[in-house]
């Protein structure tokens, strides 16, 4: 019962849906006098509009064929079939692959950062070895100084 009363609601809502076109687009003069498949026709391309998928009556037909009496008793049912046929573009891949490219990069610095560490340590090691060779060899001036001042000493 809830399903024929909804229907004929919608057909009245088509009705005068297509009115208000035929007032806009001059489409004729025959307004409220239509048939009620062809109301529920326009109606579901309302529907369609909706969300956001354009459609043509003619297109309806093309596609729902015998099962169109059937649907136009059963507006929830039709409602589905028309999101059903809706298409939406993936954008996902896209963004993971940039994310790819941004973590190679990172990589790479980071072995440039080794080398160059490897080069520096290896250079304060030769420093290190040359100061400490410096040393020794001052040292051992030194000790000579000393040892001769001590036979300057011990001669006087």
């Amino acid at each position: 019962m809830w399903q024929e009363r909804r229907a004929e609601d919608l057909r009245v809502r088509a009705c005068k849906y297509l009115h208000q076109v035929d007032k806009k687009r001059t489409l004729g003069s025959q307004g409220m006098d239509l048939s009620p498949d062809l109301c529920f026709l326009v109606l579901v391309r309302q529907i369609a509009q909706r969300g956001s998928l354009r459609i043509s009556a003619n297109h309806i037909i093309l596609h729902f064929g015998e099962t169109f009496h059937r649907l136009s008793s059963d507006p929830v049912s039709l409602q589905r079939t028309i999101k059903n046929r809706s298409f939406q573009k993936e954008k996902k891949k896209k963004k993971k692959k940039k994310k790819k490219k941004k973590k190679k990069k990172k990589k790479k610095k980071k072995k440039k950062k080794k080398k160059n560490n490897n080069n520096n340590n290896n250079n304060n090691n030769n420093n290190n070895n040359n100061n400490n060779n410096n040393d020794s060899n001052s040292n051992s001036n030194n000790l000579s100084t000393i040892q001769n001042k001590r036979h300057l000493t011990m001669a006087s």
